[in-house]
């Protein structure tokens, strides 16, 4: 599927303030979210089959892919004043899932003097259940490399085809997370909630409005969905300035390699 997102950052006073307007402007109540990621990067691309046939057709020379970074995500549940997060025993029920990610589209950027670049960011992304077999792909150390975990911690709006996000990100200071191995990070239990430190020291919140459309929808459907995203960042501006991300900053391949 297609994300069409937009960004903006809040000072860590103004969270209330956002958090009300959005509740104004969608109808709804925040919902709580938290969620666990895993991020790991690919040692080597992998090989893809090509038949004879496709060798033929295709005569142009293929440009070399570097490997890119891959995420396993599971939502997790707060306790009641929000101190901890799911139980151990509960966290071996919680699945994990598949993101992936490609580079945002270059095509929304300004490339020429005077050209408008678009308020958002266009990226292709997949998002499926991680089968046994995909857990263990990703834990074979001659194929990825755990690098580290974030837990995002913040609030949910849905506002017609629009998902507004304000969060934070946080880091297990714990020590033994940098020592830790691709499958003995996918078995642990979360980290405590104590030992969580913002990734942001400011304590500022990161708000995105994401709309997301469906693999083969067509040019249509994907039209209507950057309008309506526009009619949402126009009707917050002053409050809330969504603009599109560094595209560079959100690049998800593997550097140094």
């Amino acid at each position: 599927m297609h994300e069409l997102v937009s960004f903006s950052q809040l000072p860590a006073l103004r969270e209330a303030q956002v958090l009300n307007i959005l509740a104004g402007v969608t109808g709804t109540q925040p919902v709580d979210i938290c969620e666990q990621r895993l991020i790991f990067a690919q040692v080597k691309v992998p090989e893809v089959a090509i038949s004879k046939k496709q060798a033929q057709t295709k005569q142009q020379p293929q440009q070399s892919k570097r490997p890119s970074y891959e995420q396993l995500v599971r939502s997790l549940q707060l306790s009641q004043n929000k101190s901890t997060f799911t139980t151990p025993q509960e966290s071996k029920s919680i699945p994990w899932h598949l993101r992936t990610e490609q580079t945002p589209s270059a095509s929304t950027t300004a490339t020429r003097p005077g050209q408008t670049a678009a308020p958002y960011i266009v990226r292709e992304v997949a998002l499926t259940p991680a089968t046994p077999q995909i857990l263990l792909r990703l834990t074979t150390p001659s194929l990825y490399a755990y690098k580290y975990q974030y837990i995002l911690l913040g609030h949910r709006f849905v506002h017609g085809n629009i998902v507004i996000r304000v969060y934070r990100l946080y880091y297990a200071s714990s020590a033994s997370e940098g020592n830790a191995s691709g499958e003995e990070a996918v078995e642990a239990s979360p980290p405590q909630r104590q030992d969580l430190k913002p990734v942001d020291g400011s304590g500022s919140w990161i708000v995105d409005a994401t709309v997301r459309v469906e693999e083969g929808a067509g040019a249509e459907v994907l039209e209507r969905g950057k309008k309506e995203l526009e009619r949402f960042r126009q009707g917050m501006e002053g409050c809330v300035d969504l603009k599109a991300g560094d595209r560079l900053s959100l690049d998800v391949r593997v550097r140094g390699v």
